[in-house]
């Protein structure tokens, strides 16, 4: 049993976390001004990727690896094994990629990986789980409980409605529930029937990577102001502490885009590293110039993703995306990847989208959607049979030690306190310019584990 200790240090992180969303959706889903890239951002896709050049074939050699399945299309007589999709397709930080994401990853394992034991993945994705509301999140949590067509569903992109789609759902022990992000609560981490794929809010990888890799020990943060920010700040920097860490905090008003000042004011020439929490490109390119007024460009600079969107790129002060470092749950698309996950990926997005892979694949999380497609197909295989039972689904997710599609090859769902949680690490990787990026970590864990 873990300790008290540890379930509340849990808690302050699912706090955090609240602030953490706000950041992605600022910076990471909404417009192309604003918006951000994942995997290190969309500044080099444009050129080419190192992992742009698999072949179809080699594509479905690395999918059938992951997979299990047998080479060649499903069996169109079979009846179909039914995915149930809720995500918000329209309205304010709408996530319509997430949706066709889920399409490409379904057409590629039906067409070339013999779908789920021969039977074809089916996408059901009704109207009514456009959901942008917590109400409508809770009319689709019953509309797909009620269809008996849906064998599991998939959790895409909310900006809201997460909490009232999973308290439907989460609890129920019909109908096994996988989500791409991270539980947005200590509670959502305990639903029986929810599984999430990233750690999301309770991941504290960062401060594994800034004591082990970074080699840091004191932080200037920059924090855009807002409701309660005082708060997360505060926790975020509690949690560094407790690694042996010293964070400088400094909040900032929500669109200033005076960095100058607050720079100075956290005693950023007196630090090892820099983390700006940027809520929109205006603050990362004042950052950026801030940066290099005071002369602070040999500084560790972590950024997040409204800072790596190439649509910035002339407007910052060296005219490219800055030689800053970010982390997230998935491999990065501009680096290459080994396992050929990323490419295969890319071969399936364009078979789908045609010139729109780019622009879907290089949204925040994005990739992960893909892999949660791949993960479902995964488990059911293992499970086998015509029709997958949610006990069966259920026992083989709980004994899955990994890997995650395009993510760390270690996965341990039922961890005590977070049960629900395959993975809390993260990947850490730097902009060393002109759109070329390397590793600087490789998958992390932090300390709360």
């Amino acid at each position: 049993m873990r300790s008290r200790k540890y379930l509340a240090r849990l808690r302050m992180l699912s706090i955090l976390g609240v602030f953490v969303l706000a950041m992605a959706v600022a910076g990471g889903c909404g417009s192309d001004d604003d918006g951000g890239g994942s995997g290190g951002g969309d500044s080099a896709l444009a050129k080419g990727t190192p992992n742009e050049e698999m072949s179809q074939d080699e594509a479905v050699d690395v999918g059938l690896k992951y997979v299990g399945g047998t080479k060649g299309a499903a069996d169109s007589a079979k009846s179909p094994i039914g995915i149930g999709l809720i995500n918000q397709d329209t309205g304010v930080n709408a996530y319509p990629e997430t949706t066709e994401v889920h399409k490409a990853a379904i057409k590629f394992v039906n067409e070339y990986l013999g779908g789920v034991n021969g039977h074809p993945l089916k996408l059901i994705h009704p109207q009514g789980c456009n959901a942008s509301t917590g109400d409508a999140a809770t009319i689709c949590a019953n509309e797909l409980l009620n269809d008996d067509a849906v064998n599991v569903i998939s959790v895409g992109w909310l900006n809201v409605g997460q909490a009232e789609f999973l308290s439907v759902v989460g609890k129920q022990k019909r109908v096994p529930v996988i989500a791409a992000g991270g539980p947005a609560s200590i509670d959502e981490a305990n639903l029986p029937s929810a599984y999430f794929l990233a750690g999301g809010f309770f991941s504290s990888a960062a401060i594994t990577y800034w004591k082990d890799y970074a080699k840091v020990k004191s932080i200037a943060q920059i924090w855009p102001g807002g409701p309660g920010v005082q708060e997360f700040a505060d926790i975020y920097a509690t949690q560094l502490k407790a690694g042996g860490l010293d964070p400088k905090v400094v909040i900032v008003p929500p669109n200033s885009t005076d960095i100058v000042a607050p720079l100075l004011a956290a005693k950023a020439g007196d630090k090892d590293a820099i983390e700006f929490f940027a809520g929109s490109g205006a603050q990362c390119i004042a950052a950026a110039n801030a940066v290099e007024q005071l002369r602070l460009t040999d500084k560790l600079t972590v950024g997040y993703s409204a800072c790596f969107n190439s649509a910035l790129k002339k407007e910052y002060p060296s005219g490219d995306i800055p030689t800053w470092t970010t982390g997230d749950v998935t491999k990065n698309l501009l680096i290459k990847d080994d396992s050929g996950q990323v490419g295969a990926m890319i071969v399936a997005m364009k078979a789908q989208a045609g010139e729109k892979w780019l622009e879907m694949l290089s949204k925040y999380y994005t990739p992960t959607y893909f892999g949660s497609v791949m993960f479902i197909t995964k488990i059911m295989n293992e499970v086998g049979g015509d029709t997958p039972e949610y006990g069966g689904i259920v026992d083989a997710i709980k004994a899955y030690r990994g890997p995650l599609w395009t993510g760390p090859d270690k996965a341990t769902f039922g961890t005590p306190g977070l049960p629900s949680v395959g993975t809390t690490q993260q990947i850490f990787s730097k902009h060393e310019g002109g759109g070329k990026w390397t590793y600087v970590s490789p998958f992390v864990e932090g300390p709360v584990q």
